[in-house]
């Protein structure tokens, strides 16, 4: 499978990287890392997470305490956002 990020993703991570590195640079990469290590695993299992209340979308937990929304569609596994657990909303 195929993996795509929205824009609106990366931005996620991006913020991620540069709020833990302000405090902790190197906990910043471990962090990323297991972001990363978990949405590795949706190239191979696709439907791993559970499904959302939104229709189409699935979540994984990608390390305490983050979380990744997805979706899958045809060949690809598309990252629609990566959320601290405070920030999730389950509606």
């Amino acid at each position: 499978m195929m993996l795509r990020y929205t824009a609106r993703a990366l931005g996620h991570l991006e913020d991620i990287q540069s709020y833990i590195s302000e405090r902790n640079p190197e906990a910043a990469t471990q962090v990323l890392g297991r972001i990363g290590a978990a949405i590795a695993l949706l190239r191979e299992f696709p439907y791993l997470g559970h499904e959302t209340a939104v229709p189409g979308t699935r979540i994984i937990a990608a390390g305490l305490p983050y979380l990744v929304v997805y979706a899958v569609k045809a060949e690809e596994v598309i990252i629609l956002g990566v959320f601290h657990t405070v920030q999730y909303k389950k509606s």
